[in-house]
């Protein structure tokens, strides 16, 4: 049975995912991978004002991660275990159908093709 992730735990392994996929796609024609130290992770979780923690409380979520035997930290590069990637994926798959259905809802074809929706005049 694996462990029960906080909410932080599981926005930081979702961000480190992401990350790793936004930055690989530079390389995808090359035999290259990027590697992310802790420090630049924590950096671009702090850049990004995206959480409203400090260093040490990011920090803090990657070693507790680590404990969990989802992301390791080898050669000063963070990286997925496979119990890691497996729980990143079902996070990330989560996460798209949300974008999926926002993406829909805000498409303007959206409308077009639903034409049973009815406007009226709002009461003030």
């Amino acid at each position: 049975m694996t462990e029960k992730l906080s909410k932080e735990e599981r926005y930081i392994l979702y961000a480190m995912g992401k990350c790793y996929q936004s930055y690989n796609k530079f390389f995808t024609d090359k035999p290259l991978e990027v590697t992310i130290s802790k420090f630049t992770f924590i950096d671009i979780m702090i850049s990004s004002k995206s959480v409203n923690k400090k260093e040490r409380a990011i920090y803090r979520n990657l070693e507790s991660l680590e404990a969990k035997k989802l992301i390791r930290y080898d050669n000063k590069e963070l990286s997925f275990t496979r119990k890691g990637l497996r729980e990143f994926n079902k996070v990330d798959k989560n996460i798209n159908n949300y974008i999926e259905l926002i993406n829909h809802i805000m498409d303007t074809k959206s409308i077009s093709i639903h034409k049973k929706m009815q406007t009226k005049l709002r009461n003030e």
